[in-house]
């Protein structure tokens, strides 16, 4: 049965060990119902003999206005009426809390619930699963030919170090720039080389290989989305990554930001992703809290042209190279790494599904737009959850608890203040989310944006595309009843069903910039084939390249793979 906690309630459960006295492994779970119930919850783990072992205090958030959605979760019959459908659905909402082995080292466990806000929270199932089984245990690599790279960007003119699993024992290498066309820049035919094994922890603390072969990137191969192709007589793989500028861009190249800090999110190789575990060692997580960026990411490929990784961003690459658009590509480490990065470009292009951004990746786009840079964003659940990032291990807390890499509070940059309306001009929402594909409506017809393209109010434009359809699909940003930015002009409005479709919207910020926004993920999948789309952009371009942008003394510094 559940327990319903209003203001100071609390709930106690006893947690058998299982794996006493050898447990290595524990994971405390249960569900829970309310407006973001993390926030208020406290766990105090003790001991048979009431010695405390543990405890998980709520971290206090700045106040936040409620949507009428999140004010009726307040209500205790509101949240009971939730978990009973939820329950009916098999869609409980669950919590997880780790316990490490010194805290496991008693036959049973009780731990109390307390609720130290003022709205009322249903829990229940609190359960304790153990195992034997050591978090770093080494697993055989019984994969096919795969590897990763020391960073996934690396500067024109630095050593890349490649990690690579080849259990034929040699490998061939082609270095392939994926813009207007595929243009291998390099090949190295026979590379000897040795299968690799990992730990069972390796989605969080990396493979931990051996270097199998360092390559030079080229001072003159431009900048862009590459792939360092392994092959042996068995298959392939493509290890996907950043070339960035190693000097300075000549004046009017774009900015373009890759969503590579998304393509880690979801790569579940080692047994878990931020959205999915399949770890055999009997905790039943459903997915991790932190992942790490050297391990192989088949989810990474730039193979294909329906996805919304990084072969959905070779749309807008393609595009840009088929057009003449002279760009620099940067990942989204860079962005959080050299804070001064943006100053030298009067306009950023963030590409197809860029979720995931940190503190610093956050401050340095605000500098950018105070200093007068416009913004392109052919992207959707942009600027979305709050990322901790440390060397190469990023952290999500989809619950709203505490980050372990830094000490601050997870969640949605939303709940901090930052609704992405502010920036982007719409915001994220779950309606429409991949439930159709459709183009978009002309609302605003005789704006600059549709100059020479002949289209009316009311005419559609993005009919077709490479990726799964209309250029309004997949997750889409729309704009908010909560508000919008001064000066906001509704330029159209996808068709998908129910009035889900993505809003594309532009308005000029109060830095001195502009922002263009399409809040869909498969938009560069119709530029890619849309003439109007494609005059649309060029327009925007042409436009934000004129725009003078005001100077700053600070520029980019330090740089960590020249070598």
């Amino acid at each position: 049965m559940p327990y319903l906690l209003k203001h100071h309630a609390s709930a106690s459960a006893s947690l058998p060990v299982d794996a006493f006295p050898n447990a290595r492994q524990g994971s405390f779970s249960f569900f829970a119902y309310g407006y973001l119930p993390m926030q208020d919850l406290c766990l105090v783990f003790s001991a048979p003999d009431g010695t405390e072992v543990r405890r998980v205090s709520p971290r206090r958030m700045p106040p936040r206005d409620k949507k009428p959605a999140s004010r009726l979760r307040s209500y205790a019959g509101v949240l009971l009426l939730e978990y009973v459908v939820r329950r009916l659905l098999r869609q409980n909402l669950i919590y997880y809390v780790d316990l490490e082995p010194e805290q496991l080292r008693y036959p049973a466990l009780s731990v109390r619930v307390k609720n130290m806000g003022k709205s009322a929270i249903v829990v229940g199932r609190l359960r304790l699963r153990t195992t034997e089984l050591a978090r770093d245990r080494l697993i055989p690599n019984d994969h096919a030919i795969e590897g990763y790279a020391e960073w996934v960007s690396v500067a024109a003119g630095a050593f890349l170090p490649l990690y690579v699993h080849a259990p034929s024992k040699r490998f061939s290498l082609q270095v392939i720039r994926f813009g207007a066309h595929e243009e291998m820049l390099f090949r190295q035919p026979c590379i000897e080389g040795a299968s690799q094994d990992y730990r069972a922890d390796a989605y969080e603390n990396g493979a931990r290989w051996d270097v199998s072969y360092i390559l030079l990137i080229q001072p003159h191969w431009r900048s862009g989305l590459y792939a360092a192709r392994l092959a042996d007589q068995e298959g392939s793989f493509d290890i996907t990554f950043v070339v960035r500028n190693g000097g300075r861009s000549a004046p009017g190249t774009l900015a373009v930001l890759a969503s590579t800090n998304t393509w880690q999110a979801y790569n579940p190789w080692g047994g878990a992703s931020l959205y999915r575990s399949t770890l055999d060692d009997g905790l039943e997580r459903q997915f991790a809290f932190i992942v790490h960026g050297q391990r192989p990411n088949p989810a990474a490929s730039p193979l294909g042209a329906e996805g919304h990784l990084a072969n959905a961003e070779r749309h807008v690459l393609a595009w840009l190279d088929r057009n003449k658009v002279a760009f620099d590509l940067f990942a989204d480490i860079d962005l959080h790494e050299l804070p001064g990065l943006l100053q030298q470009y009067q306009t950023l292009l963030i590409n197809t599904h860029s979720e995931y951004w940190s503190a610093n990746m956050y401050r340095a786009l605000e500098a950018f737009q105070a200093k007068g840079g416009n913004l392109i964003y052919l992207s959707a659940n942009g600027l979305y959850w709050k990322t901790a990032i440390s060397k190469n291990r990023m952290e999500v807390r989809f619950d709203h608890s505490c980050h372990t890499l830094i000490n601050d509070t997870g969640g949605r940059w939303r709940d901090f203040g930052r609704p992405e309306w502010r920036t982007l001009g719409i915001t994220f929402t779950r309606a429409g989310y991949r439930a159709y594909f459709r183009p978009y409506r002309v609302i605003a017809a005789r704006h600059w944006i549709f100059e020479d393209t002949d289209v009316a109010v009311d005419d559609l434009v993005g009919c077709e595309g490479l990726n799964c359809g209309g250029a309004s699909g997949w997750e889409l940003d729309k704009l908010d009843p909560a508000g919008s930015p001064p000066g906001l002009v509704h330029l159209a409005k996808g068709t998908n069903p129910w009035r889900a479709g993505a809003d594309m919207v532009y308005f000029p910020h109060a830095g001195g910039g502009a922002v263009f926004s399409v809040g869909s993920i498969t938009f560069g999948g119709s530029l890619a084939v849309d003439p109007v789309l494609s005059r649309m952009l060029l327009n925007v371009i042409a436009r934000f390249s004129q725009a003078p942008v005001r100077q700053c003394q600070e520029a980019a510094v330090g740089d960590r793979s020249l070598v």
